[in-house]
């Protein structure tokens, strides 16, 4: 997983990744308030 995500962000301009500790694949259901911040300050920057 980890080889596709750095060809992905190589890939794909002004691309980040964020490792949100504790919370595996489902963020957006274990703290929703939380991932919704960081997209609003990605789409802000």
């Amino acid at each position: 997983m980890k080889r596709a995500t750095d060809a992905a962000v190589t890939a794909i301009p002004h691309a980040r990744v964020r490792v949100l500790d504790g919370h595996a694949h489902i963020a957006h259901r274990t703290d929703p308030a939380m991932v919704g911040a960081i997209i609003r300050e990605f789409m802000a920057s």
